[in-house]
């Protein structure tokens, strides 16, 4: 089954849609226009209140953008749905202006080379302790000694602490994964950066990068999530500005073709 297949038979076995549904989609897309952004308002939705979502809730979103006449919008919510559902990634979807929007799946693949899903994620480039889902990253751990001695002593070095989620990012030229610390892979945080590493990859190939994500409000405060910076513009009086998706770069571990998780933490 495709994504177009899919949207069409769940569509069809689709009821009233909930008035907690209504609810979001009233106090939180059309309250942020996030309606007005078509699939980046979906991705931004998602980035914001998605964590954990069902796929359940995912179809609903998308039925009743559908319903309220956006299925620009819709679009990045049936591709979430396939996603959580079937483990495929769709490539290229496209909209049409009724609810009968064209989903076109990604092509698949005709080698005898391992499947990849989204739970199966396979970049040939990488070793084995850098593919998608398998990366451990340094955990954080009590410092022996009191902070001064840190920041006095020349062969210790830091960068500022951000109030986000360590998030581990494998670009390629055709698609970026993003991990957690736990190793689950996470949604999206924006099609902004999103495009800025496919367009880097393409340039100078695949990397890996070790990071952390934190959302920026209107008023400059860090977030750990987009809900968190949301609400705070809300607060303001500014809610339909959107938080800003930063990712802070802490170092690469895989760069031209060579893993670095093996040198030194300066060498990378």
């Amino acid at each position: 089954m495709d994504c177009t297949e899919y949207a069409e038979t769940k569509r069809k076995a689709a009821k009233k849609i909930s008035a907690d549904i209504r609810e979001r989609w009233n106090n939180r897309i059309v309250q942020r226009e996030l309606h007005l952004m078509g699939e980046a308002g979906a991705v931004q939705y998602l980035s914001d209140y998605g964590r954990g979502i069902g796929t359940a809730k995912v179809i609903s979103f998308a039925l009743c953008a559908e319903s309220e006449g956006y299925p620009e919008m819709a679009i990045g919510f049936w591709k979430r749905a396939f996603e959580l559902e079937t483990g495929e990634k769709p490539i290229a979807l496209n909209a049409q202006n009724n609810s009968t929007t064209d989903l076109a799946t990604a092509a698949k693949s005709t080698s005898a080379a391992q499947n990849e899903t989204l739970n199966n994620p396979i970049v040939a480039e990488l070793p084995p302790h850098l593919q998608p889902g398998k990366i451990v990253t340094m955990q954080p751990v009590d410092a022996p000694s009191e902070r001064s001695y840190y920041i006095d002593n020349p062969d210790y070095w830091g960068q500022p602490k951000r109030d986000g989620n360590r998030v581990v990012v494998i670009a390629t030229k055709d698609k970026v994964y993003y991990q957690s610390r736990s190793t689950n892979l996470r949604q999206q945080p924006s099609l902004e950066i999103e495009r800025a590493l496919i367009e880097t990859a393409a340039k100078i190939g695949t990397f890996v990068l070790d990071g952390e994500l934190y959302y920026k409000s209107c008023t400059g405060s860090e977030h750990r999530t987009g809900a968190q910076a949301a609400t705070v513009n809300i607060e303001s009086g500014f809610p339909t500005i959107q938080p800003s998706a930063i990712y802070a770069i802490f170092k690469s571990l895989f760069f031209q073709g060579n893993d670095l998780t093996q040198v030194a933490e300066s060498a990378r």
